[in-house]
This record gives structure tokens, sequence and C-alpha cells, in this order.
């Protein structure tokens, strides 16, 4: 905290506003000699011990020494500080805050928040006013850090949904050549398919099917990432789905015996008002669990 005196800024304020100045602000950035003026005209008249050591002064009169032998007027931090603070005051405010840089005498730079207030019993004359000068250096560091580490996660997260995209796009052509000369494998006249064969050849087309939800499931991990998924709420048939589920499921379990048991399926028909591929996701996804962790030759019941 230091003790300034401003009474010869409050002169040349007092001769301004008598000449019909009133939008100091503007009067200051237009004509920077009375700003100058200004800034050569404050004086320190005292400072306390933490202020003085901040500044790696041995004593106030050489912590004055060096503020007074600074050039406050070329430093962009300062001319900010000084045109923002005396248009302000000017205008009546009696506090101002603002964040500047400034240098220390062994040359590194110094953050600071400074907080300038109207002595009360000189808001007259202008012959008293108190800074604070608050050490943010550390706070603001702190700030571009997370700010830097914000953006390279922004990037990541962009690059990240970009090869999402062009995997979605790589994964649909081969599938849409499995699913289309599957098909042509039921459709052909001159070599018809067996039961068996046709059977196989069903689930082929199910999961080539399902790949495609699937790489949409794995395009919304980076929507709900970005709080950008929307659901599709309908009324569908369990049953429907459940079944749909199990068939998909059953190549994964013959390896190793699995038996996959659907008590559900052929029961009663309900109803859910749900999200129809997010119910089949989750759902699925039970299944390859319990196959995968599943004992040899295990049962898997629904």
């Amino acid at each position: 905290m230091s003790l300034e005196d401003y009474s010869a800024v409050k002169i040349l304020i007092d001769r301004l506003r008598s000449e019909g100045v009133s939008d100091f602000y503007n009067h200051f950035h237009t004509h920077p000699e009375d700003l100058k003026t200004a800034i050569d005209g404050v004086r320190i008249v005292d400072a306390n011990d933490t202020l003085i050591g901040m500044f790696g002064a041995a004593s106030l009169e050489e912590y004055i020494g060096y503020e007074e032998g600074l050039e406050y007027w070329s430093n962009p931090y300062w001319h900010n500080f000084y045109l923002m603070e005396l248009s302000a005051l000017a205008a009546g405010n009696n506090i101002f805050a603002d964040e500047i840089q400034d240098n220390l005498p062994d040359g590194s730079v110094i953050e600071l928040r400074c907080i300038t207030r109207l002595v009360k019993s000189h808001e007259d004359d202008w012959s008293g006013i108190i800074t604070t000068h608050e050490d943010i250096t550390a706070r603001k560091k702190a700030d571009r850090a997370l700010l830097q580490a914000k953006q390279e996660a922004e990037a990541a997260n962009q690059v990240k949904s970009e090869f999402l995209a062009s995997m979605s796009h790589e994964l649909r052509t081969p599938m849409n050549a499995v699913l289309g000369y599957s098909q042509l494998l039921q459709i052909d006249p001159k070599n018809p398919l067996s039961p068996t064969q046709n059977d196989h050849v069903e689930s082929i087309l199910a999961g080539g099917h399902h790949l495609p939800e699937l790489i949409n499931e794995v395009l919304d991990l980076a929507r709900i990432e970005s709080d950008q998924l929307l659901l599709s709420v309908e009324d569908i048939e369990a049953n429907e789905v459940v079944a749909e589920c199990v068939n998909l499921s059953l190549p994964l379990g013959q390896s190793r015996g699995i038996e996959f048991c659907d008590q559900f399926s052929d029961g009663p028909s309900v109803a859910l008002r749900t999200d129809r591929l997010r119910f089949k996701q989750a759902l699925h996804n039970l299944l390859s669990n319990a196959a995968e962790y599943n004992k040899k030759n295990g049962i898997v019941t629904v």
C-alpha cells in the first residue's frame, strides 16, 4: 500500500473542466500531452514495508527513488492505467481498480492488481490517494496455463472429431459392399441358398446392418462430450428389439458353447417409450458382456 500526492493532478483537471472539458477519457486520449503532465504530477509520499519489500528496496527512500526514475509514460500498462484511472477520478469516482504489469529492479516482471482510493479527508484537493498493490503474478500465470490447456484440449477434440468422421466414412464403404453381395446371394435364382446357408447370410446381413449403428455410437460419444447428443423418443415394441439383439449376439458365444435363452421375446407384448437406438445399444452391450465374461458352456438368460 502506498500514499500518493495527486494535488497537481487535481489542479490540471480543474483547469480542464473550467475550459469546458467533460469527457476526460476522450480528452486524455486525444491530448496525450495533458495525460503526460498528469502522470508526471503524481508523487509518492509513503509506502508500507510490504510494498517496499515487493520491489526489493531496502528503505522507503530507495523505493521512492526507484519509482521516480521509471518512465511511466512509456510503459503501455501504466499509460493505460493512468488514462482509465484519471478519467474515472475526474468523473467523480472515488475508487478505481485495474490489473497491470510492472518491472522490478532486478529486471523481472510482476503483475499487479492496483486499487486506488481517494483519502476521505482530501476529497476536495486530491492531495491524498491510497493505492493498494496486490501481487497476482502466480494467479495470472496459472490463468494463462489453464487457457493454453483449454485451447490444446479443444484442438485435440477437433482432431478427434475429424478422425471419427473420417473413420465413419471409411467403415461404411466396405460394409455397403458386404451387405450388397450378401443380398445378391439370397436372390441369385441360378444358385439358390440352402436353408442353413440362408440363415448364415441373414446373420451376415443382421450384423452388417448393426455395424453402422455401432459407428453412430462411436460418433455419439463425441456428441455426448460436447453436450450435443439428441434423443429420438418413440413408442417401440421391446420384444422385437430383444429378439433382434439376441440373434445378433448368438455368434459371440458359439466358440465357447454359450447358449442364449430368450424367455422374453415370445412372451406378452411389452411397449416402451424410449430411444430405440439407445435401448438397442444398451441391451446389445449387456448381452455381449454376458457372453464375454461367462463360463465355458454357460447360459445367458433374458
